[in-house]
């Protein structure tokens, strides 16, 4: 989804292939949101549990 927009390669992104093994994994277990790195599950976390009326206030 980002390929060409010039992001430097690091821990916020992923390779195509090891986020296709995590979709894959996650539709053998029957999961229906995955997210790869693992390490956006936090990230997530804590963005999901900021309230509405805050979130939408925030400039992301």
């Amino acid at each position: 989804m980002t390929f060409g927009m010039g992001f430097p390669g690091g821990r916020l992104t992923a390779q195509p292939e090891a986020v296709a093994r995590g979709i894959v994994r996650a539709m053998e277990r029957g999961s229906e949101v995955v997210y790869v790195p693992c390490f956006w599950n936090l990230i997530m976390g804590v963005l999901k549990a900021i309230p509405e009326s805050i979130f939408k206030r925030m400039k992301l």
